[in-house]
């Protein structure tokens, strides 16, 4: 029975909902750039230049197709301190500008001082002047990919060149964008729906998931864990784009649909919109305790069921 109200509350969610190619009132334009750069490459200093001229010259042609527009770069798109590189940050702003936009970019940041320097993997809003945003720093890390869960063993630590290893973030508030104040959600982060439930919560109007995926080589697992991203959407009843590095990236309406999609395994540009909104959903407020609920109704009912089978044959 909960299963089947639940099922016919989202039919009639989607068919009160809006046209799904519908314009919305307030609409802000967005564009992803999905590069596709080979792993092997990314965190190499000497692949730098051309790695960075990928997402620059999408961004130009995002900016064309869709001027004004957040342009969202994938997690981990710099490979590089863009604190370090003031040339590199002149050019995100000089396609900016052209273009009326702004640029959210994923990339590593180095914090404390040089005794004790901290590494995060963060997100930033670069705009037409130059200027850079507070950050966003992952905080639902990776074991072993991003963080040694057995810290006191440094073989087991991996390498991000400049960046030894990854600090977990703190709580943030949402990015202010052209597009609306953005709750970030780093790659396995959109997997998580207590995370988007707290970036709402925080005040967020629009989701964002840029995503490393390049590790991934599978296209059904690919579909796969947009899929799962894409539920986040529709549980905070958010527009949330999705920038990967490999794909697919989409923009998905509150209601799950996917309005725009790139593509796996190839480099792509896509454009479309978003529209900023407030409130929160039940699920947002509450989260799982409905489904742990039911859990507990269905085991308390069993319990009771084989009682009385057992009462019935003494």
């Amino acid at each position: 029975a909960p299963a089947a109200a639940l099922f016919a509350f989202g039919a009639m969610a989607l068919r009160a909902a809006p046209p799904a190619d519908a314009r919305p009132p307030r609409a802000a334009p967005v564009a992803v750039v999905q590069g596709h750069v080979k792993l092997e490459r990314r965190w190499r200093s000497d692949s730098y230049g051309r790695n960075f001229e990928v997402y620059l010259e999408g961004t130009l042609e995002a900016l064309t197709r869709a001027p004004g527009a957040l342009v969202v770069w994938p997690e981990s798109a710099l490979t590089f301190f863009l604190e370090d590189e003031p040339l590199y940050r002149r050019s995100i702003a000089s396609v900016a500008a052209a273009g009326g936009g702004e640029v959210a970019v994923g990339g590593p940041r180095q914090a404390g001082d040089d005794a004790a320097p901290r590494w995060f993997n963060s997100v930033f809003v670069v705009d037409g002047a130059g200027r850079v945003s507070e950050p966003y720093d992952k905080q639902a890390l990776v074991p072993f990919a991003e963080y040694p869960p057995l810290g006191a063993l440094d073989f087991v630590r991996r390498r991000f060149e400049g960046a030894r290893f990854f600090a977990f973030g703190a709580a943030t508030p949402p990015l202010a964008t052209r597009a609306g104040r953005a709750g970030v959600l780093v790659c396995n982060e959109g997997m998580l729906p207590e995370l988007a439930g707290r970036r709402v919560a925080e005040g967020a109007e629009i989701l964002l998931n840029p995503s490393n995926d390049t590790w991934i080589p599978s296209r059904r697992f690919a579909d796969h864990l947009f899929d799962i991203v894409r539920l986040r959407a529709v549980e905070q009843r958010r527009w949330l784009v999705r920038a990967s590095t490999s794909g697919p990236s989409a923009v998905v309406d509150p209601w799950g649909r996917v309005t725009v999609r790139t593509r796996p395994f190839e480099r792509a540009v896509a454009t479309g919109w978003v529209e900023p909104r407030a409130g929160r959903t039940l699920y947002g407020r509450i989260g799982d305790a409905f489904g742990v609920a039911c859990v507990a109704a269905a085991a308390l009912a069993l319990v009771a069921v084989r009682r009385g089978s057992r009462a019935a044959t003494r």
